[in-house]
């Protein structure tokens, strides 16, 4: 029937085609986006370092949550909850929990084998 997009293939190129919009502008090496934290003991926590934290951020989550539905009850402070069909989840906080600013960060719970089941990436400003 009509020409238009149906839940069934919004959900068809899910997960897989929000990994490959993101790789084009965030490279991923070895199932992981950005550098190891500062810490470097937890190769899950990742930085991204960039001139504009915020922009990037709301980039970086506009592609990684393409093709998710947003959940209606996703209980996360200062942030919101994607999932995809199989099960793939991402979460945005564009605050911490503890209600201090500048910590965007975005977490992922992937069932893809492109990416690591779980990291969490926050974005950073590059150092002068």
């Amino acid at each position: 029937m009509g020409g238009g997009r149906s839940q069934g293939s919004q959900w068809a190129s899910g997960f897989a085609g929000a990994i490959e919009a993101t790789r084009s502008e965030f490279p991923v090496n070895n199932g992981f986006f950005g550098q190891i934290g500062r810490s470097g003991r937890v190769e899950e926590n990742r930085q991204i370092f960039t001139g504009d934290p915020e922009a990037t951020f709301n980039q970086f989550r506009a592609l990684i949550t393409r093709g998710a539905i947003k959940s209606d009850s996703n209980g996360v402070a200062y942030g919101e909850t994607f999932i995809f069909s199989d099960g793939s989840r991402v979460t945005a906080r564009w605050q911490s929990s503890m209600g201090s600013g500048g910590s965007q960060a975005i977490e992922i719970w992937s069932y893809h084998r492109a990416l690591a089941p779980y990291q969490k990436i926050h974005f950073e400003r590059s150092p002068s």
